[in-house]
């Protein structure tokens, strides 16, 4: 992840977009005769993580999250050989898959709980901080679940369960 300075500090996705595919092209290479699963968990595996680093602490902003989400939908497209115009949220939906903007949400949501859960007077600061800066109302919801105990999250690998007691 590279940070351009400017007036106001922006966050390059450039890099990481090449490396997605490029790391997503040699999964589809090398596993022509595969089925579509796999392929897809390989991509989960190898290629995702590259444009999924760091989106917890980063606020993109709505472009840079469109285009990291074209790159995720994109290799759904190369998987599933699935055209351009066509979408894949129906597959997504069928693999209980979350698209890009849902996996930074939830990304952003289990860093915030663990960052609030941590006995640490200084991050406790940086979460408050946070939470006056940007991300109010997520910030307020996850304390509002640690103050009041009424519900426990419990994260699986294809879902965010919330058990309310």
């Amino acid at each position: 992840m590279f940070f351009n300075a400017g007036h106001k500090l922006e966050c390059n996705t450039d890099y990481s977009v090449r490396k997605f595919y490029t790391a997503a092209n040699i999964i589809y290479s090398r596993s022509k005769f595969c089925s579509e699963i796999s392929k897809l968990f390989l991509i989960e595996t190898f290629s995702l993580p590259l444009i999924t680093y760091c989106c917890e602490c980063v606020n993109h902003d709505c472009e840079k999250l469109c285009q990291l989400s074209v790159c995720w939908n994109d290799s759904y497209r190369k998987v599933f050989g699935i055209h351009v115009w066509e979408s894949v949220k129906e597959l997504q939906f069928l693999y209980e898959r979350l698209d890009f903007r849902h996996m930074c949400t939830l990304k952003k949501f289990l860093f915030l709980h663990k960052l609030f859960r941590l006995d640490n007077k200084v991050l406790k600061m940086c979460f408050f901080l946070i939470a006056s800066l940007q991300n109010l109302s997520l910030c307020v919801t996850i304390l509002i679940l640690e103050l009041t105990y009424v519900l426990y999250v419990t994260f699986d690998v294809k879902y965010l369960t919330i058990l309310v007691v």
